[in-house]
């Protein structure tokens, strides 16, 4: 209760789809996207959008690497949901704080975690409750790690396509709103794991 999104007048609201046609035929897609106003006198708290990305992936051929991103806390915030996008390499896409009292609410330091082979397809979308609120105190870290397995010749990179480029990103809805570069996580650190050779069987 009293917490929204503000749109202002001149904003621009971006909705992008990607698809990937695996077959020889044609198919049909549909988006279905609702906006629910409320009365402007009765918002008490703007909320704020996560878009935290990692761009800095180098997936080699039939390898498994991890890539990392901490992504700063520049203010106190209240989780609402979080959920994750990878391309069809992505193994798993965990995600975690170093808030100790965050940890506390949480049993451990997992804010998410999205298990593979087959969740980047459809990912889970985690939400949390508004009482209590799940706290990520300013000074604290939230931490992004995409694991990836690469069973075809090619070395994908960040980017758009589906098909020829993969993807580190945690989506999500908080409280109060944030700066753009913390909500964006352009103030992070990216780290990643040596490549290791996938088996016969991960193959």
């Amino acid at each position: 209760p009293g917490v929204a999104h503000v749109f202002k007048p001149g904003e621009i609201i971006i909705m992008t789809a990607h698809y990937f046609n695996a077959t020889d035929q044609p198919i049909d897609s549909k988006i279905e996207f609702r906006l629910h106003r409320m009365d402007p006198a009765a918002v008490k708290t703007e909320a704020g959008t996560f878009f935290l990305l990692n761009t800095s992936l180098n997936i080699p051929p039939h390898t498994e690497a991890t890539f990392t991103r901490a992504c700063p806390i520049t203010q106190d915030i209240s989780l609402g949901l979080l959920w994750s996008h990878m391309h069809a390499r992505g193994w798993s896409f965990k995600a975690w704080t170093d808030d100790p009292t965050a940890m506390q609410q949480l049993g451990g330091m997992e804010v998410y975690d999205q298990p593979g082979p087959d969740g980047w397809e459809d990912p889970v979308i985690r939400s949390y409750p508004a009482d209590p609120p799940i706290v990520l105190h300013a000074g604290s870290k939230l931490t992004i790690s995409c694991t990836y397995h690469n069973t075809t010749d090619k070395t994908f990179k960040f980017g758009q396509s589906a098909e020829t480029a993969e993807m580190c990103l945690l989506h999500g809805m908080y409280y109060p709103r944030l700066d753009g570069a913390t909500e964006r996580c352009t103030n992070g650190t990216s780290t990643s794991t040596m490549p290791v050779a996938l088996t016969g069987a991960e193959q």
